[in-house]
C-alpha cells in the first residue's frame, strides 16, 4: 500500500494525527497501521500536548518521525461512534 505521509506533515516535519482521550489514556488513531495506539498522559494534565512515539510497526513512516496528536472534531467522532 503506498500511504501518503504527506498530507499529515505540518511545516515542521513532525506528522500530526488525530486522537481523542478516554479514561486518562490518549487513543490516537494511526492511518497507516489502521488501528487505534494508545499513550499515556505524560504530564498528568491528560492532555495531548508533546511528541508522542509511534507505536507503529517496523515499516510506519511515523516510526522515525513520532508525531503530535490533534483533537478529533466532534462531527468526526459522531461519525466514527454512528460506524
Amino acid at each position: 500500500m503506498v500511504y501518503d505521509i504527506e498530507r499529515f506533515v505540518p511545516r515542521d516535519g513532525i506528522p500530526v494525527l488525530k486522537g481523542f482521550i478516554k479514561n486518562g489514556q490518549l487513543i490516537v488513531w494511526c492511518p497507516f497501521c489502521r488501528c487505534f495506539h494508545i499513550h499515556c498522559a505524560t504530564d498528568g494534565t491528560k492532555s495531548m500536548r508533546g511528541h508522542r512515539v509511534a507505536h507503529c510497526a517496523p515499516d510506519s513512516p511515523f516510526t522515525n518521525t513520532g508525531y503530535y496528536i490533534r483533537p478529533f472534531t466532534k462531527g468526526e467522532m459522531t461519525k466514527m461512534r454512528d460506524c
